[in-house]
Parts: C-alpha cells; structure tokens; sequence
C-alpha cells in the first residue's frame, strides 16, 4: 500500500459550509453565496496555500483568486504554513515525537544545502542507518520516503536515509526539540534562530555560520567533564588547544563542497 507523503486537501466544514450552492438538474452547480472576507483570510492565514484554501471551501482555485480580486484581499501564499501543518500532525502523539527526537539525536544532523539554481540555501534535517526496519519505521512516521544514503562497498553495508528540507526541517526542529538533548539539542536551537520559518536563506551558507558558537561551547565544556575525572586534569590551555582543533575539523566538514576561490577558508 503506498504511503500518504503530503496531508491531502480535503473539505473543511466551517468554512464550506460558508457557500450556498445552487444545483441544476444536469449536475451543474452555481455559488450563490460567497465566503466574508475575514473568512477568506483567516483561511489563508490557518492552511497557508491557495490550494489548501480552495479544498477547505470546496472549490477550485480561479473561484478562490476571483474572491481576492473582489475583496481586494492582502493575503498571498506561504507553504511554511502548510509544512508546519504536515509535521504536526505526523506527530501529534508524543511517543512519535520522542522517537523521532531520539532519531535525530543519535543518527541525525542539522545541516544546510544548496540549491545553485536559485542561489538559495536551505535547512536540512536528515540522518542515515543501515538498519532498514529502523529507517523503515523512521520513515512511515514521518511520511517521507527514504532512500540511498551511501552507495555499497564490499565491506560495508548499504545506507537507508530519511531527510527534511526548508519549511518542513525547521517545523521539524520545532516540534521535537523540548525532546532532545545534547549537542544536537544546541544546534537545532541554533538552526531555528539563524533561519526563518520558511527554512531558507538567499545566497551560500555554511553550517559554521550558525554553529560555531555552539561547537566551541560543546567542545570546551565536554573536555572540562573529560578532564575532572583524569589521574592529571588538562590545563586550560591543553583544553582550548583542543577545542580548536576538534572545531577546525568541524568547520572543514561545513565547507568541504565549496568553492574556494567563491568562499576561502578562514584561518583560525
């Protein structure tokens, strides 16, 4: 049985029930009485597209664009809204956001990719296992497909991944975060603050624009815990030496893809 990816786009009562059609006996039918307008909008604010808007009231989308043009309303189209719905009610129990969480902590990443066409950066949430039940599981929860993380060598095992991107990434976060803990917990933090409800950003971004501070906070308090329980503790300066250094690999990890005459590396 195939997996519903996206909400469908179903009739809403409350706001259908705002039109009055007139039926003709060859199957025809003729609104005879539109929606108010702080209907129309309080729709668009709550479902997010034109599409959306036009399966809650029960119409198609030129009667939805006439009904803006004749009011004159200031509403447009905001898919952030619709990914926001999609993930909360994916998970709407708290055993799925806890598990979901727990995935993200253990085997997930908060990353960013780049979309060259549109010169446009986006929020990415994903991880990858070779344990397909688990991905499997992941994946149904979600609603999303999985796929191909990592080709297969002849020593090791093929890689299942699941991934969000943009607006659904960041709802995404949002939703799951009073679950997590740790450093993946101080990088979602991070992510939702750096980027938008809509997940994206004009221009090249790099992960260690947002994450850096909270690398370098993560890197000296662990190697503070390391340190106490050390027949001889790490003086400050060992502790800071390390910190960079563990730093610096993560930010060679962040801007391994870019072009470096387009963004060179800064020295530490």
């Amino acid at each position: 049985m195939a997996r519903r990816l996206w909400p469908l786009l179903t009739r809403i009562d409350r706001y259908s029930n705002e039109i009055q059609f007139r039926y003709f006996p060859c199957g025809q039918r003729r609104i005879i009485t539109d929606p108010k307008p702080e209907t129309i909008i309080q729709a668009f604010n709550e479902l997010g597209t034109q599409n959306a808007v036009a399966a809650a009231f029960g119409v198609s989308r030129h009667v939805v664009t006439r009904w803006v043009s004749r009011y004159r309303l200031n509403v447009g189209s905001r898919p952030e809204v619709r990914h926001s719905n999609f993930v909360k009610e994916v998970l709407v129990s708290s055993h799925d956001r806890i598990r979901v969480a727990q995935w993200v902590t253990d085997e997930g990443s908060v990353g960013v990719t780049y979309f060259s066409r549109n010169d446009l950066t986006s929020l990415l949430v994903g991880g990858g296992m070779n344990d397909f039940e688990a991905i499997r599981a992941i994946s149904t929860i979600l609603r999303t497909p999985y796929g191909c993380a990592r080709n297969s060598h002849s020593t090791a095992l093929p890689m299942l991944g699941v991934r969000m991107v943009s607006a659904k990434a960041y709802a995404l976060l949002e939703t799951i975060l009073p679950h997590m803990f740790g450093l993946k917990a101080m990088e979602a933090k991070a992510a939702l603050s750096f980027f938008p409800r809509s997940g994206t950003l004009n221009g090249r971004h790099t992960t260690d624009e947002f994450l850096l501070p909270v690398w370098k906070e993560f890197a000296i308090t662990s190697l503070k815990a390391w340190s106490v329980g050390r027949r001889r503790p790490l003086s400050a300066e060992e502790i800071n030496k390390r910190a960079e250094a563990w730093v610096e690999g993560r930010i060679s990890r962040a801007r391994r893809f870019l072009d470096r005459r387009i963004l060179p590396r800064t020295q530490s």
